[in-house]
């Protein structure tokens, strides 16, 4: 598998002569690793991320709905991915403690409940949409980047948009419901949920519960 590391840029030529790689998209070191991690890999490995999904290019997509509140036709927009990395728990028995790895995903899937977000991808979906910032849910008693109505500022909660079958972004392979708007070869990176199928009962789950 592929291990990823926390290599600060002083401690670079120490990780390559170790056999470590740079990913110059997702900006991490990463090294193969075939039976037992090397212990002195050990002071890399990462214990802790902001984020919990990576990707080395992203789409933006937008679609129209009508307003819950005021009833107005109204643009709504997210990020699909096609192949990204997801940030899992490992056990190691020989260093004696879990550590968190990137696993590359070969999946298509929307992100929804992102609660934190990279800039860069902030400002390209706001390009596109300067109605989709950080908004309070009363429902959910917090905080994520969501979709605002242009008109009466209402939240337009990602549970009717991702969940509900009728939502604009429950199905990527409904694509009668959405425009593609630009895809940016650049990196990815956010707090958020993905859908292992998008549509089915197994995507809907891990939509629900989370990470």
């Amino acid at each position: 598998m592929k291990l990823y590391l926390n290599v600060p840029f002083a401690e670079k030529e120490e990780a390559k002569a170790l056999g470590a790689r740079w990913n110059p998209t997702i900006k991490l070191w990463f090294i193969e690793v075939k039976d037992s991690i090397n212990p002195l890999l050990k002071k890399w490995l990462i214990r802790e991320s902001f984020y919990n999904l990576l990707a080395e290019q992203y789409t933006i997509v937008s679609a129209k709905k009508v307003c819950w509140k005021c009833e107005n036709e109204m643009v709504v927009s997210t990020f699909l991915l096609q192949n990204y990395y997801e940030l899992s728990r490992y056990e190691d028995n020989i260093l004696g403690y879990p550590f968190l790895n990137w696993q590359e995903v070969h999946n298509v899937s929307f992100v929804s409940n992102i609660t934190a977000l990279d800039l860069e991808c902030l400002a390209g979906i706001v390009r596109e949409n300067p109605e989709y910032r950080k908004t309070y849910s009363k429902t959910l008693q917090g905080s994520y980047f969501a979709n605002n109505c242009p008109y009466c500022r209402v939240l337009q909660g990602d549970f009717n948009l991702y969940n509900e079958p009728d939502g604009v972004f429950y199905d990527y392979r409904d694509s009668a419901k959405f425009t593609i708007m630009k895809t940016l070869d650049s990196a990815f990176k956010a707090e958020g949920n993905t859908a292992l199928t998008a549509g089915s009962p197994e995507g809907i789950m891990i939509k629900v519960i989370g990470h």
